[in-house]
This record gives C-alpha cells, structure tokens and sequence, in this order.
C-alpha cells in the first residue's frame, strides 16, 4: 500500500508558567556544536535543515525525546500489539509474518521557553523513515501558526507571536509522537533490518529475518569390495543455512531403506546396513562436527534373504561395540546451530551385500532444526553395486503359417486345425557381474497357446551357438500353479511357458531365445505375446525386464454411425474385437439405412517389405459404398475408387489405391509409407454403405420387437405382421502382403428397428378465427402416418364391408368427455377431407402428382348417441406415407373440452395412435379452455417468499428425431403474465407425448436469464406416443421428465443486485484518502422510511487488505485504504451515514449529513452515484469527505492552564501511503504527569 504521512495540525493555546531552564539557555548559544542534543534547539541539522548525518534523528525535537517503543498489527486485524524488545531496543520478525503495519512511538517533553522569537521555525525528521512524496502546507489550528511538509519527510513548524508568547509560561509535558506506516516501507517485504532513531539515544531496530536452509544427500563414489565380500558405501549429508539467522540443528535421523529401488536402467529391491565400524567411526565424525551429543542405534538381523529390523533405541557408549549389524542412527547433539551462510557436511560408511538379488543401497536421511511439527529436511539417496549384471531384453515376430491337419495334430491339436507363429527373444548381459545360474525367461500369451510337443520342439536357448540347458515350466491358470514340462498333458493348451537356466550368463554375452506359438485361425481377437527375463534365485522371480510383441492380425468391427451429419466419416459405435456385432433397435428407420465396418490390420516387420493388399467382399442389397482411410491419428479420409492421395508424418506423399474386381468385390492397397503402418504396423480402413429399402423383404425380415434383444427375427411371420425389422449382413475381408499368406476374417452386423414410427405418427390441428359472437370457430385437424410406407396390413381383410386389398382404415374418434354445465355444446363434423401420399406439415401444400382422390364410400363419418362428435374413418393406401386433414366446427355459451384420437383400426403391432384431447375447447369469451396443458410459472429465486414475475419469454423445442429445435412452421414462444404464469397447449401447437425443451429467451428486467434447460413430454393427455430422446433399451430417456396434462414447471431466475463505490477523502485534500471509518447503510421501505438493510451493513468498517488477502462478508469489499465498496444490493434507495470517523477528523453530524443512491431495477449494474446532503452536498466522484478537529482553548483558573499540541498530516511516499501523527498534551506541572497521549 502506499505509505502517507496525514496533514499536520498544530494546536496551540496560551498558557501561563514557568521560566526557561538555563540548561536550556546555555545550550542555545553553543548553536548545532552541543556533544548531546537539547531540546529546543537544532541537533544533528544543516543549515538547510538536512541532517548532518541521516542515520541520526534530527531537529529541535531530539532533545525532547524520553522513550520510545515499537508495536504491529497484523493483516485482516484492528489490534495493536506490543513488540517485546531486548535490552538494546531490536525487535525480531520471521520475514513471512503477516505484519500489514507498524506503529512507532516516542515520547518527549519540552520545556517552557523553547519556542522564541528568535528560536520559533522548529524542524524534525525521525531517521530511517524519510518522506519522498509531493510538498504540503497549511496553517496550523488555532492560529498559532504555520506548517510545510518537504518531499524529503522533513516537517518544518513556523510559530507566530501568539505562540512565543504562550510557550514563554508553559512546558510541554508528556507528549506523545506516534508513527503508523505500511510494513513495506519501513522494513519492505523480504529480510532486512531498519534502525528507526527517535534521538536522545532512543532507537528501535527492526530485523526481518529469514529462517531457510537446504539439505543434500548423496553417495560418494563408487562402493569398493571388501575383503569379507561386502561392499562399502560412502555416504555424504550436508545442510546449508541459506537463511538470515543462527538456525540449531536439534536431531539427525539417518536410516536403510529396505524397498525397490530404480535407476541406472535397474529396478529391484535394495537394502544396507552398518556395522560396529561404520557406527564407531561416524560417531567419532559426528562429535568432531557437532561437538557432545547423544548416538543412538537401531539393530537389524540379516540372515539370507531375511532383514529383520528392531524399533529399540540402544545408546551408543563412548567406547563403542565390537559388533552387530544396524539400520538406523540418530543423534541429537547438546548444542549445535549452523551460522547464516555456513554449512555443516558429514560423511561416513555403510555395508550391503554383494548379491545381485539386492543390487543397491538406499539411505535417507532427516534434519531436524527443531521439535516442532514437520520443521525437518528429508533427502536420499542411491549406490548401486558395480559388479551386478544388467539385463537388456528385445522380442521380434518371426513368421506365421497354417500348418497342415497332420501338422497340427502332431503338436497337441486334436482337432487338426491351426495357426503356427514364431518367436525371436535375445536377452544381454551389460552389466559387470555375472547373471547367476538360475536365470529366468518367461512368456505368456494372448490370443496364442503352447503345447508339450510345441515347446519341447521348438524351444532353443543358446549363447555363442552353444546350448543353454535348463529346465522349462508351463502353466494355464495364470502362474498359479507351474507343471514341469516333462510332467505336462500332451493336448492341454498352456498360457505361459518358464525357462530356468542351468548356468550363468556371463558379462557381455546375449543369450537367444526362439520359440513358436499356437493360435485359432478363425479367430479374429490380437494375437500378442510377452517376454520377461529376469534372476531367479531360490524360486524367486526378481529383477525384471519385459518385452511385447504382437502377432499378424486381422479385425473387422460393424458401426452404427458411418458418417456424420455433414457426411463426413465418423465410425465411433463399432463393436469390438471382431464379434458379431447387433446395433441397438431405434425406432426411427432412418437410423438403419447406413451401415459401416472397421477394419483393424496388424503386421509385424517382415509384412512390411511390401504393400498390404486388402481383399473385401460385401453382402447383397448395400448401395453407395465408400471406404475411408486413416493415415495416422485417427484423421480419416473418403477414398475414390482408383488412387487417392496421403501425405505421411514425414513429409512423404503416397497412394492408397482402390480397385473394383466385382459386383461387391473391392482390393484396396495399402503402401509401406503409410504413417501407422510404418511407425506401428497398424492399417485402418473404413467401409460405409446405404442400406435395403425398409419396404425389400428380400433383405429385411419380419420379427417381434423385444426391449431386450431388439428385433428378434421371425422368418413365419408375413410382410408386415411384425412389429419391427431386422438385417443381417456378414462379409469377409483378407490381408496379403507379398509372398507372404494371406490373414482372412468374416463378421456378421445385424441391424433392426422397431415399427414405433410406422404408425399414426403426428396429429396437430389449426383453429380458424372465432365468429363475431366469440362462441363458435372451426378448426382443421392433420394426422400423419406411416411417415416411412412400411407395408403395415398383409392380409387385407374386408373392413366395415369393403373389400380393398391395398388401403388401411384411419379411424379418427372425437367425442366430449364432459359438457360443463350452462355450456351448451355443438360439435359439426364439416367434411372436407383431404389425402396427400405425403408426409407434410400443418397447412403445407401436397406435392405434384401425391394428390389421392378416395372412392366416395372411403370417407365415413358415424356421428356418436349424444351427437358430440364421431367417429370418421378414412380408407388410405398401404405401403406409402400419407397425411389427411378433415373439419369439425364447434359452438358453445361456455367452454368444454374435447377428446380426439387417431390411429390405424388394424394395424398388426401395437398402434395406439396420436390424440388430441385439449386442442378444441372453446369458451363464450373466445378463449380456449385447456386441460391438458403444460403451466410455466415465473418467479424470483428468493426462498423467503417467491415472487412471481411477468414479462419472462419462453420458447418450447420440440424433438425432431435427432436433437431439440423450433416448432416447424411455427415457433411455440409466450411470455409470462403478471401471476408469472403462461398456458401451452394445443392451440400454440403442443403434441401429446412429443418431448420438447423449454428455453428461456428474454428475463424479465432486473433479472438474470435462467441457463437451466428442463426437456419433458406429457401424458394421460388423450394419447399419444413417446417421440424423444431414447436409452440404450429404446426407452425414454431418463432425461425426459414424464408429466400428466395440466403440470406446472416452476422455474425462478435470480435478481440482478447492484453495488456502490465511494472513497473518504480529506476535506481540503481530496486525493488524500483517509483510513479507520464506520459506516451504517439503510435503505428506504415502501412507507416512506428507512431501515437497516442486515445487521453487518448496519455498522460496518473500511476493510483494508493486500495481494495475500481478500476482504470477504457482506461488508466493504475494496481492499483499499479509504475506498469502501459494496455489493449484492437489492433494487431501491439507500442512505449511508458515517459512524466512525477517521484519527483526528470530526464526524459529520448523521441528523443532517448523508449521501443517497438508488439502484435502479432496469440498470442494476449501472455505475451508482451518490447524492449528498449537509456536509456532503457539494459530493463529486462520491468522494465523502471529513475536516480536521477544531483544538479549543481549555479552561483557565490561575496558572492551572494547559495547551495541546497535535501534528496530522499526510504525504505521498514512494507510491504508497505511511501515516504520521503526532500529538502532544501539556499540562501544566501543578496538574501533574498523569495525562495519557490519546491516538
């Protein structure tokens, strides 16, 4: 923050008294020569009034000065602290503490008859703290003279005579001089140390200091062999004081790790110990270092592989043991501290053993700087045995084959039928030791076998062409349990197969591993293998390195999503591994009239010499067919029959070429520059075709429709009996590349859908304009159906007496389903039928050449008992979509509801049609009467009490089959009314069972917009199939919320709050801004007056905070001195008065001095201005300002008269802002020394 010095009032009133001390006199005339400083007179100042020396205080104050002390406050705090200080007056911070500011205090007195004619200009500057902002000045309260502040910090005091003549009988007794000042300019924010001179041998130094340091550990050199076969290990510790301080060192804690370590291309398990030596001559180093300290051990017993530690502490004696192994040291020295800039290292020794099961030796060590919590330094560090062995191990494909039945049968396949891989494994010993006898190397498969006949024939291992014997071990349950080879089932197929060597491998040699493997060829899962090697020793398994290697292979996967909507390649639903794969059953056809394959190809190095060639053969009925190819990171790309051409990673253009060799018959060839083919050996290919039409039974057969399994296929079924689809597709594709056999593998995708959409699919209607009596209208209905002319009715029968082999009845039943009383309904069916062979929207016109002109006995209307509605049944053609339309007119004295249903009368599957049961209510005042609707209700987000809000714009989406959009032709948008409520319904084009997505458009004003989208459908509306979004089991989406007609759906938008900003500002310096205020904000009710807003904002202070804090609450939320800002304020108008004055300033008067603001509900967020009133009147920039204290005269009675000396002032420095005050009280002796300085 930026350091201020505040304005400097002086007040002085005359007082009688004493004489001048002639201490004082003498001292005058010797000028600025003095050896001590004397109050009144100049010390330590230049004739320009810098001080002869700036580490020194200067002025005619110094003399003055009789104590002096230091206290801090810290961030986000209003309390002052007393600083302890030690006998030479420092003070001590960690530099981190979280000081926001100091205060510096010194006392002074000042005898009667300092201030003269001769003696009245009075300078003073307080060394170690210097001003370097813009001059002041101004006149000191009560007439008595005036001040200027110099950019230096230097204050120079000018009394007049009134002053002289006041001074001349009275001393200035017990006064008080306070600093406050921002941590950062008096001590900045990093370590350091400041000496504040006060003068008359008064001074405060503050030192910041640091407390850091840095641990290292490290092993030195190289572990060297012992003459007992062990090695010995050098070990280095240090710890470097980087900090500002003496920082103790309480405890070191050094251990052996006894855990897998890695590094220098190894990963194993390492472990150390001391001996009776190593400790003996580390406690000889560690006294030497450290000086007197206690050494204790911990003892751990080693026997083979066994490391058993002890947690008992044993005390190191002075003369040492003879023997025992230990694993842990920690001595705790009597005293012991390193100094700033200094560090303390130690070195020693410890044993591990030269064996290649445990290669290395792991040490940790801890600082400890002293007991409290996690005040330590951990570090650690490795040293590797030279001698060990280091194992390196690579794997390569050999060839693959299908070897003859007799072949087969030979090598353990009964059934004679299999594929032959082979195995190339090389295993080195880089490393300076031997790898010992008992060596290991495993293998275990995926997707590929062995046998006893297998490995026995065609396991090798040999190094420099000389056989490696030992013995081999097989598996089957996952390396539970390990059978030797000899003792192996001749046709049990194994996993895993174990080659233990007989002999070492010695430093530098390779041993080479090959062997083959079975696999199914009619399998089309990855062949893959893995190879580990490692050291056993006593039936351990350790030491590890592994190596994978996959074989050949060919995958084909069905998709569901071939292309996007764009028309892109897509193919991200396809099955896995090469399965014969079903897509889920949707409900729309349209969903099944692509279909797509995923070819996956792996090849190993020697399929690489030459291009890989793909043969692929489709299945019957597929029409428009692509294929796509990726060269690296899934990029996928259409490709053109003939060649198209791919740039590779590296820059390399290449062409993938495709040739058409028969009716369904395509060869693609892949070149080797292929990016994945040559980085990896991987080759995707994509296949996307349009489907059979729905319609083409040759392709497409009947079934029952399970939410389970989809479309269940039932060849006994007749055109157009089941209630869904299926197809099954089945291809083969085959991989060659060169000489090399060729891979082949075939898949079966089955598609299907459910018959859902094929039925009465829509029903909409149109109302024209009302009468001019406002009691009838007429409305035009619309049903769609069978949008993608399925053939729905196989059979034909006769219907209602007509005989017609190719059409379906439509019944479409209108009734009333309760006639209100007084309402008096009429319902007139109107006729006026129409026919399109169309699907086609509301008021849409047919297409040419769709117009159906039925028979005159293909339209029947059949008028109900109580002659309020009917039932109309129109005859349409099978196999083709069609929309009709048809007229009733409806007439009442009040409103009543109606029922309307369409659906197929003989349709085979399940078709409950589409209904309408609220689109035709009508009432005597010309307003639709809606049941079945849905109720959007608007409110505020005030649980206190919601309010309801008008003038909020809804629009419902409505699902079109693949996402949420407007209504066609014709968006459902209403905007709420003053209950906050809006009707949809029928009238505004809403369908029963139809999901739709309500949106919000437009917030009422003051408000935010809801970002919150509910989607749902309704029911028990008079009918109605789900169409919306659907689950993996075809069922509506949990998504999709399911509601009865007449729901309402509450949803509340939050209030836009408005916030207001002012500062406090000095009165006659209104860019000085002013700390310590409190406020009270109260805002205006409905009769007229004002009340507190909450309990915070009725008596609230300025929050001051830096970049380390933030000021949090419901209070002032501007972390600046004197700027206050407030926020989440509700609309209205507001009163803010001021309750605390800032140190030394008057309060305004709260009955007549106050600002207002309004927050305005249409421009919440707008800038707020405030309006003053009393003092405040003349506010600009809401910049609210206080004037200084006036000082009055106290009473006189004889010589009991006292005077008050104050100095406030404030000054720029360095950019931030410092206070100073200063106020000194005088009594007059006869009173005596009981008065306390105020701040």
């Amino acid at each position: 923050m930026i350091a201020r010095l505040m304005r400097v009032i002086l007040a002085a009133v005359t007082a009688v008294g004493l004489t001048m001390p002639a201490t004082i006199a003498d001292a005058t005339d010797e000028g600025n020569q003095q050896q001590t400083p004397v109050c009144g007179q100049p010390w330590n100042q230049n004739a320009d009034g810098t001080a002869s020396d700036p580490t020194k205080a200067s002025g005619q104050l110094v003399g003055c000065i009789s104590s002096s002390g230091v206290q801090y406050r810290l961030r986000n705090s209003t309390q002052w602290q007393d600083t302890p200080t030690d006998g030479n007056g420092q003070a001590s911070f960690d530099y981190t503490t979280k000081i926001a500011q100091f205060r510096f205090e010194a006392r002074f007195v000042i005898p009667k008859g300092a201030i003269t004619a001769s003696n009245h200009v009075f300078l003073y500057r307080i060394a170690g703290f210097n001003g370097t902002g813009s001059e002041m000045s101004g006149t000191l309260t009560g007439g008595l003279g005036t001040y200027v502040i110099g950019k230096d910090g230097l204050v120079t005091i000018t009394f007049n005579e009134q002053a002289i003549a006041s001074n001349a009988n009275a001393p200035l007794d017990n006064g008080c001089l306070y600093i406050e000042a921002d941590r950062g300019k008096v001590t900045g924010n990093n370590p350091g140390q400041t000496v504040l001179d006060f003068g008359n041998g008064h001074t405060t130094t503050i030192d910041m200091y640091r407390k850091s340091g840095t641990a290292a550990k490290q092993s030195v050199g190289t572990p060297t062999l012992q003459s007992d076969g062990t090695l010995s290990a050098r070990w280095r510790i240090s710890y470097d004081n980087t900090g500002t301080i003496d920082q103790p060192i309480v405890k070191i804690e050094d251990w052996m790790a006894y855990e897998n370590v890695s590094g220098n291309g190894s990963n194993a398990p390492g472990r150390g110990w001391y001996t009776a030596g190593n400790i003996a001559d580390l406690y000889q180093t560690l006294v030497a270092a450290m000086g007197v300290g206690t050494l204790t051990v911990y003892s751990v017993a080693i026997s083979g592989t066994t490391y058993k530690t002890s947690n008992t502490a044993i005390t190191w004696p002075a003369g040492g043991l003879s023997s025992g192994t230990y694993w842990k040291w920690v001595f705790q020295p009597q005293s012991y501290s390193v100094k700033p800039g200094r560090q303390l290292e130690i070195q020693y020794d410890s044993t591990f053993a030269n064996d290649v099961l445990y290669p290395a030796s792991k040490n940790i060590v801890r600082f400890y700087r002293s007991d409290a919590k996690g005040d330590y330094y951990t570090k650690n560090a490795v040293a590797w045995n030279p001698l060990r062995p280091r194992m390196t191990l690579s794997k390569t494909a050999g060839g693959q084959r299908t070897p003859s039945l007799e072949e087969c049968r030979s090598m353990g396949e009964t059934n004679g039928q299999c594929g032959l891989a082979a195995w190339n494994v090389t295993l080195k010993n880089s490393g300076d030791g031997n790898l010992p006898q008992g060596w290991v190397v495993q293998d275990t498969g995926s997707g590929v076998w062995y046998t006893k006949a297998l490995l026995r024939d065609s396991l090798r291992v040999s190094v420099d062409g000389t056989t490696v014997t030992g013995k081999t071990r097989v598996t089957s349950d996952g390396g539970k349990t390990w059978t030797d080879l000899d003792k192996a089932n001749d046709t049990q197929r194994y996993t895993s197969f174990r080659f233990i060597a007989d002999t070492a491998l010695a430093s530098g040699k390779t041993a080479d591993i090959t062997y083959q493997s079975l696999f199914d060829v009619t399998e089309t899962k990855v062949r893959k293998n893995s190879a580990t090697a490692g050291t056993g020793v006593g039936g351990a398994f350790v030491n590890t390195v592994t190596a994978s290697v996959q074989a050949a292979s060919l995958v084909k996967d069905g998709c569901s999503d071939p292309m996007d909507a764009s028309g892109n390649p897509k193919f991200t639903a396809c099955g896995a591994n090469g399965a014969d794969y079903t897509i889920n059953a949707g409900d729309d056809p349209e969903t099944a009239s692509h279909v797509g394959w995923r070819i996956s190809a792996h090849v190993t190095d020697n399929w690489r010499d030459s291009p890989l060639v793909f043969d692929e053969t489709l299945p019957q009925g597929l029409s428009d067919v692509r294929f796509a190819f990726s060269d690296y990171a899934n990029k996928k790309k259409w490709l053109d029959v003939g060649e198209t051409t791919f740039t590779n990673i590296k820059g390399v253009s290449y062409r993938v070429k495709i040739e058409k060799t028969g009716e369904r018959n395509y060869r693609i060839t892949i070149p080797q520059q292929a990016s994945d083919l040559t980085n990896e050996g991987n080759v995707y290919l994509y296949v996307a075709a349009h489907t059979p039409d729905v319609n083409d039974n040759t392709y497409w057969t009947e079934g029952r429709y399970d939410s389970k399994k989809g479309c269940v296929a039932d060849k006994t079924l007749q055109s157009g009996a089941g209630d869904c689809l299926t197809i099954a597709y089945r291809n083969t594709v085959s991989m060659s590349s060169g000489s090399i056999p060729s891979v082949t593998t075939s898949e079966t995708i089955t598609d299907n859908f459910h018959k859902t959409n094929a039925g009465v699919g829509d029903k909409q209607n149109v109302d024209s304009d009302w009468a001019s009596d406002g009691k009838s209208f007429t409305r035009t209905y619309y049903v769609r159906a069978n949008r993608y002319g399925l053939n729905i009715n196989p059979s034909h029968k006769a219907q209602g007496g007509i005989t017609d082999a190719d059409t379906l009845p439509i019944k479409d039943t209108l009734t009333v389903p309760t006639a209100p009383s007084g309402s008096n309904p009429q319902v007139s069916f109107l006729g006026n039928v129409t026919i399109c062979l169309a699907w086609i929207g509301n008021g849409q016109a047919c297409p040419a050449g769709k117009t159906y002109q039925p028979s005159s006995d293909a339209i029947v209307y059949q008028e109900n008992a109580d002659k309020l509605g009917g039932v109309l049944t129109v005859y349409v053609p099978d196999s083709t979509p069609v929309t009709i339309s048809y007229q009733y007119g409806f007439k009442g004295d009040a409103g009543f509801d109606l029922m309307n249903t369409a659906q197929f009368a003989n349709a085979p599957w399940t078709d409950p049609g589409k209904s309408d049961a609220n689109g035709a209510a009508i009432s005597s005042s010309g307003v639709i009467v809606q049941t079945s609707t849905i109720l959007l209700h608007k409110t505020d987000d005030n649980a206190a009490g919601y309010q309801d809000l008008s003038g909020a714009k809804f629009e419902l989406l409505e699902w079109n089959g693949r996402e949420y959009a407007s209504n066609e032709p014709t968006p459902i948008t209403a905007v709420t009314d003053a209950q906050g409520m809006i009707t949809v319904g029928r009238a505004q084009g809403l369908q029963c069972g139809t999901a739709y997505r309500v949106k919000e458009l437009e917030a009422p004003a003051g408000y935010e917009i809801s970002d919150e989208q509910t989607d749902f459908y309704l029911t028990d509306c008079g009918g109605g199939d789900y169409f919306g979004p659907v689950d993996a089991n075809g069922q509506p989406d949990s998504s999709v919320h399911k509601w009865s007609g007449g729901y309402t759906l509450t949803i509340r938008d939050r209030k836009i709050t408005g916030s207001v900003s002012w500062s406090k500002v000095d009165g006659d310096h209104r860019t000085q801004y002013l700390s310590g205020t409190t406020w009270r904000l109260e805002r205006r009710n409905d009769s007229g007056q004002w009340e507190k807003v909450n309990d915070t904002l009725n008596n609230f202070a300025d929050c001051v905070a830096d970049g380390t804090t933030t000021c949090a609450g419901a209070g002032d939320k501007d972390p600046e001195v004197g700027r206050m800002t407030v926020d989440n304020l509700d609309w209205g108008t507001y009163r803010l008065t001021e309750t605390t004055a800032p140190g030394g300033y008057r309060l305004p008067d709260a009955t007549n001095t106050w600002a207002e603001f309004t927050i305005d509900r249409a421009h919440p967020k707008a800038q707020t201005v405030l309006r003053g009133y009393g003092e405040w009147a003349d506010t600009t920039d809401n910049r609210l300002t206080n004037r200084l204290k006036p000082v009055s005269s106290l009473p006189r009675t004889g010589r009991s008269t006292a005077w008050i000396l104050g100095i406030i002032g404030t000054m720029a420095v360095g950019g931030a802002l410092a206070t100073l005050t200063m106020a000194a009280h005088i009594r007059k002796r006869s009173f005596g020394n009981a008065f306390r300085a105020g701040r």
